[in-house]
């Protein structure tokens, strides 16, 4: 334990990542996205190859924010999508919008959260433990809006000090990663 406390005075603080780092949320939302594509992309162009579990999930849609996912995806269709309905009221699953897929995207995410649940990563469990015992805060950043369900569901909340989520870049205008100041906002 003082070698441990002693590699831990280095350090003011420690960000970490959310998905794939500390929970394995990839696998819960590469899933809801195949459902989702596999929904919608046969109505919007039946002949474009199917959404790719591993390799469009990864190409295009992990780690941003979840419309930029839909658009970079669609894009690599060849299909556009209006951004919102111009009358929420003609809107419907036969005219499908970035937005009304991000709400379908929801859905899906959280029927798979609730049937297969969310797994963290041991070795990081780990390693916040040691850092909360050794009193180095800890922060966790991510796009996803849904980081206080997947941590609870996870059962490591409590491991962190500050979050800085989808929800709050959205409210204070931060763009999504790879730009840094969602890092940035979570080590200030």
């Amino acid at each position: 334990m003082a070698q441990e406390a002693e590699w831990t005075r280095r350090y003011e603080a420690v960000i970490f990542d959310l998905d794939g780092v500390v929970t394995d949320t990839a696998t819960v939302h590469a899933a809801a996205w195949k459902r989702l594509f596999d929904e919608v992309l046969p109505l919007l162009k039946p002949d474009a190859p199917p959404f790719e579990e591993v390799e469009d999930y990864r190409r295009s849609i992990d780690g941003r924010p979840r419309e930029d996912g839909i658009r970079l995806f669609l894009a690599s269709r060849r299909v556009t999508l209006p951004d919102k309905a111009e009358n929420p009221e003609l809107a419907s699953a036969t005219s499908p919008t970035v937005q009304s897929l991000a709400v379908r995207k929801q859905y899906f995410f959280e029927r798979v959260l609730n049937e297969n649940g969310v797994s963290a990563y041991p070795d990081a469990v780990t390693l916040l433990h040691r850092l909360r015992q050794c009193s180095v805060p800890t922060a966790r950043v991510t796009s996803s809006r849904n980081c206080g369900l997947v941590l609870q569901t996870a059962e490591i909340a409590h491991l962190f000090d500050v979050t800085v989520d989808g929800i709050d870049a959205q409210r204070m205008h931060l763009p999504g990663k790879p730009d840094p100041a969602a890092f940035l906002e979570a080590a200030r």
